[in-house]
Formats: C-alpha cells, sequence, structure tokens
C-alpha cells in the first residue's frame, strides 16, 4: 500500500469546492456588510440630529442646575461659618461664666470665711453626734435583731427620730421660733449658698455644638448637592443615544450620612 493510497479524490475535490464557494460568498457579501455598517451610522446620524435639540436642552438645563448649586452652597457656606461661630460662642460663654460664678462663689466663701467658721464647726459636730446616736442604735439593736430573727431596725428608728424633730421643728416655727434642722436664711445664704452655673449647662451648649457640626451644617448642603447631581445626570442623558427629555431625568439619590 503506497502513500498516495490514503487520499481520497472525492473528499479532496469536495473540500476544494467548499472553500471556493466560501471564499465567493466572502467576496459577494463584502459589499453588504459594508452597506449594513453604513446604515446603522446614518441611523445613529439622524438619531442624533433629530434629538439634537433635546440634548442642548439636557445640556443647558443641567448647567442651570450646577450653576444653582453652586451658589446654593455658596448661601450654605455663608450660613455654616454663623451657625459654626454662633455654636461656639454659646459653649465658650457657658464655659465663662461656669467659671466665673464659681470663681465668685469661692471668693465669697472666703470673704465670709471667718463669720462662718462657727456654724461649719457646729455642723461638723452635728454630723458626728448623728454618727455616735446611729452607731448607739446599731449596737443595741443588731444583737436583738439577730434574736427575734427579722430585720435590723436601725434606720427604721432614725428615719421615725428624723421624722420627729422635724415635726417638733414645724412646730415651733408655728409658734414664731426658729428652725432647729436647719441654719436661718441669712447664715444659708452668707456659708452655703451660691448661684452658680451648673456643669450640666455647658455640656448642654458642647451637645448642641455637636449637633450642628456633625447634622445640621451637613443638611444645608444637601440641596445644592442634588441640584448639582441632577445637572450633571442631564449632561450625561444628553450623549446617550436616545436622551429622555430633561424633566423625565430622575434625580439621584443623596444621602449627606
Amino acid at each position: 500500500m503506497g502513500f498516495f493510497d490514503d487520499i481520497n479524490p472525492a473528499k479532496a475535490i469536495a473540500k476544494a469546492v467548499d472553500k471556493a464557494i466560501s471564499t465567493l460568498k466572502q467576496t459577494i457579501m463584502a459589499p453588504f456588510s459594508i452597506i449594513d455598517d453604513l446604515v446603522e451610522g446614518i441611523k445613529r446620524i439622524v438619531c442624533f440630529v433629530t434629538k439634537f435639540k433635546v440634548r442642548i436642552t439636557n445640556v443647558k438645563s443641567g448647567i442651570q442646575n450646577i450653576k444653582y448649586g453652586l451658589t446654593t452652597h455658596i448661601e450654605a457656606t455663608g450660613t455654616a461659618v454663623e451657625m459654626g461661630v454662633d455654636g461656639v460662642g454659646e459653649v465658650t460663654d457657658a464655659i465663662g461664666e461656669f467659671v466665673s460664678t464659681h470663681g465668685q462663689c469661692v471668693k465669697k466663701l472666703l470673704f465670709n470665711f471667718t463669720w462662718c467658721i462657727f456654724f461649719y464647726s457646729l455642723e461638723v459636730f452635728g454630723n458626728l453626734l448623728y454618727l455616735i446616736i446611729y452607731l448607739v442604735i446599731w449596737l443595741a439593736v443588731t444583737p436583738l435583731s439577730a434574736a427575734l430573727n427579722i430585720d435590723n431596725q436601725t434606720y427604721f428608728i432614725m428615719d421615725n427620730l428624723f421624722k420627729f424633730i422635724y415635726i417638733i421643728d414645724e412646730k415651733l416655727v408655728n409658734l414664731g421660733c426658729f428652725h432647729i434642722v436647719h441654719y436661718p436664711k441669712i447664715v444659708r445664704e452668707k456659708c452655703y449658698l451660691c448661684k452658680t452655673l451648673k456643669p450640666e449647662a455647658v455640656n448642654k451648649q458642647a451637645t448642641a455644638l455637636t449637633e450642628i457640626v456633625s447634622n445640621d451644617i451637613p443638611r444645608l448642603f444637601d440641596k445644592g448637592n442634588k441640584y448639582i447631581l441632577h445637572g450633571a445626570a442631564k449632561i450625561n442623558e444628553a450623549s446617550k443615544i436616545v436622551p429622555r427629555e430633561p424633566t423625565d431625568v430622575p434625580v439621584p439619590i443623596w444621602n449627606s450620612k
């Protein structure tokens, strides 16, 4: 068996014919392919021309939106600066008042210290007396409470004792006498009472400033940001094959958080 015995003449002829037909088909269809591309290009040109007015309208409307958004940003910047300055000013004023009132209180108490030292000493003596009485009652009641298997009654006894003292105080005042449970008004004002700004007031102003910086000021720019994004969306719409009218272009979702 020779080398040429493996070649099938019929298959070789058929293969050559198919190749010739394929080449002829490509040659014939090539102009039509160019025509298809040309037609598609013409369609795009026609579409661009027919939608030219819409594209121009989108661009003009988009520029107007961006311009308005930038103007809004400028106005918001002024408002934001004003809000920030006011907020910082209120915090500074609160801190200043806090320091000032406490300084005045210390000055007042130091100035009246010589006059008040007797009442301070009397208060210390009263607290020591209270502790001694409480300890004596506790030592007397605790074993008895344990023997009777009941709760310790020391607090109950002391509470009723003070209620009894307040009843006596009320009766003495009704009779035109003085209080025995606290100092007269003049002593309280000179030695104990001071009008000072509470720390909560400073904390309140600081919290308000944080709210302004974190939430209120960013919200001022929301309107401008929405207009700028909407304007950009309209300009982008003008580059599409079939652009929508500016009124149909949706506003992009904006979240300042």
